[in-house]
């Protein structure tokens, strides 16, 4: 402790360090939880709305009879099945909005896997419902009419009765939906089959029960999974994203702890360097090789808790508020994302800071046991300090700022992926190594 108060800059700019990278590791981990629990709500949320889904094999391949066998099944309480057509959907200015035709569906019965964001499902044959990606792109609310060019060429109306909230659905989000009554869809669309069926099993009876007697009814004409299968597929096929972004964010989060290793390391080295004389005093003193290292440790242990809790406390805020603010902007959805915010991740976070802390320390504490208590008294200082030293540090700084350029670049060209987010942190990577290489010139003239 006394250690700690006699060096008040080398203890801030060492706290610093600690908590920038504990910081960045836990915002890390609370923003890809807050992020997965959004993509499994809004996949799973509507899988979990039904017990088991039926999918036809061809594109109304599912006839009006199979519908009515599902609902006399003694394992179903409801089922209700959809035509999915596609039809010409116009903006405001008359011209096609969005480069395909949008999805056309059949308003919902008692069962849904989508539920409605504003407004009421239509119910008459004038009315149509908008999924709110949809209406977000064309600028469309509820009571504005809206124009679609059916199967025939013909151009008709329907004024927007609600939003209808399909989560992450991949073909919805990028052809669009629209959701008419079950006449005007088929008139529309010009399918006369059914292309899904949602199903909710009978009280007591499982997903799994279900499914297998609806497969039992359809036979080979769909595909039948339960609710929460279903929804596992979707969020798989939809979860793409996420999983690109949660990547992306690890690897930072893993350079922000290799950076604050090599930062915490080199400025205890540096200092250690710096302190050589009071280690060869208490060297003197009595003090052995494992009270030096035991003090130094110790020392480790202290800095790094008391900086990691506050840098643990701070990432789980900023990633909260990036969460409410833009989150919105990397799920693919308006307004903010809710956070998730646990005490694991925290925990963690902090775990990491002093885990790093002592284990950046080890090197130097081991380094200073080994100098010999009256070598040091005379000389007063340690290697590394000279000419030839100081043009090795040069090179490496000048080697890793160079490569770091060219890695940001390279990265800043490829195709977007992993591979180009590897190349920048790479780059990342060499530039901190060119930092460290030249900042013993700096921690130096500051640590004492």
């Amino acid at each position: 402790l006394a250690g700690l108060r006699q060096h008040k800059t080398r203890l801030a700019t060492t706290a610093l360090a600690i908590a920038l990278g504990t910081m960045f590791v836990t915002a890390t981990l609370v923003f890809t939880a807050g992020l997965g629990a959004h993509f499994d709500a809004r996949v799973m949320g509507g899988s979990e709305r039904v017990d088991a889904v039926a999918a036809a094999e061809e594109a109304g391949g599912i006839p009006a009879g199979a519908l009515e066998a599902v609902r006399g099944l003694e394992e179903v309480a409801a089922a209700d099945g959809t035509p999915r057509g596609s039809a010409v959907l116009l903006d405001s200015g008359g011209r096609r909005l969005g480069e395909a035709p949008a999805v056309v569906l059949a308003a919902p019965g008692r069962v849904s896997r989508f539920p409605v964001a504003a407004g009421a499902p239509p119910s008459a044959a004038d009315e149509a419902a908008l999924a709110t990606t949809t209406a977000e792109a064309g600028g469309f609310g509820v009571g504005d009419e809206v124009r679609l060019v059916d199967a025939g060429g013909r151009t008709r109306s329907f004024r927007v009765s609600g939003l209808v909230d399909f989560g992450v659905e991949a073909e919805v989000l990028r052809r669009g939906a629209v959701v008419l009554e079950a006449g005007a869809a088929r008139e529309v669309s010009g399918v006369r089959g059914l292309d899904e069926v949602a199903v909710r099993g009978a009280e007591g009876v499982s997903q799994e029960r279900v499914a297998e007697a609806v497969a039992g009814v359809l036979g080979g004409e769909a595909r039948v999974w339960t609710g929460r299968r279903f929804g596992e597929l979707q969020a798989e096929e939809a979860g793409v994203q996420a999983r690109s972004v949660s990547a992306g964010l690890g690897l930072f989060a893993g350079v922000a702890l290799f950076v604050s290793v090599l930062v915490v390391s080199n400025t205890f080295a540096v200092l250690a360097a710096r302190r050589v004389r009071e280690t060869a005093l208490l060297r003197c003193l009595g003090a052995g090789r494992g009270q030096v290292f035991a003090a130094a440790v110790g020392e480790a242990v202290l800095l790094g808790a008391a900086a990691s809790v506050p840098g643990a406390v701070a990432g789980a805020g900023a990633a909260a508020g990036a969460l409410v603010v833009g989150g919105g902007a990397v799920a693919g959805v308006s307004g903010g994302v809710e956070p998730v915010v646990g005490a694991g991740p925290v925990a963690a976070g902090a775990a990491a800071g002093v885990v790093a802390t002592v284990g950046a320390v080890l090197r130097p504490a081991w380094e200073a046991t080994r100098t010999a208590p009256v070598e040091a008294l005379r000389s007063g200082a340690a290697g590394g300090s000279g000419p030839v030293w100081g043009r090795a540090r040069a090179v490496v700084a000048a080697a890793g700022f160079a490569g770091a350029g060219a890695a940001a670049g390279a990265g800043s060209v490829a195709e977007p992926g992993a591979g180009a987010m590897c190349a920048v942190a790479a780059g990342g990577v060499l530039c901190f190594f060119g930092v460290m290489a030249v900042a013993p010139a700096v921690v130096g003239r500051v640590g004492s």
